[in-house]
């Protein structure tokens, strides 16, 4: 499989959007009594260096995309921009399923009395759905570069 000018300028299109999509997915506005409930736990920091080291990951794929297209990178380069554009599409449709499937969360706490089951076990299979969902694309990139 040669690796063209056109894969180094199609991954250099599709990376920032991906980064974009994924920026743009966060909720930078939270309300300050969601800051004081938060607790810096293990998790939290574990979720915060994953995304960052994601972030990271799709930064100097873009670099590598982009020195791709002046000639440099083999097929080890396509490997990590492929695997890239597989971590960063993970994130961003994680997020957007997430968000898509809580936005529909009951307002009051009677109507949550009244449905906490129900509402409990819909939250917990749309959160499994949602990481399915955000696992495929990612898978897809591993297959492509074990293919590559």
């Amino acid at each position: 499989m040669p690796i063209t000018t056109e894969f180094w300028a199609t991954t250099a299109q599709v990376i920032p959007a991906l980064l974009l999509a994924f920026v743009l997915t966060q909720r930078p506005k939270e309300r300050k009594e969601d800051r004081e409930k938060v607790k810096l736990g293990a998790a939290r920091l574990i979720y915060s260096m994953v995304v960052l080291v994601s972030l990271a990951l799709g930064v100097a794929a873009e670099f590598l995309a982009l020195d791709g297209l002046l000639g440099g990178g083999g097929r080890g380069t396509a490997r990590v921009v492929i695997l890239a554009i597989g971590v960063l599409s993970f994130w961003a449709v994680l997020a957007v399923a997430i968000w898509s499937g809580t936005r529909f969360f009951p307002e009051t706490d009677e109507d949550m009395d009244r449905l906490r089951l129900r509402v409990g076990a819909l939250l917990t299979g749309q959160l499994l759905f949602s990481v399915v969902v955000a696992l495929l694309p990612l898978a897809a990139a591993i297959w492509l570069t074990i293919r590559m």
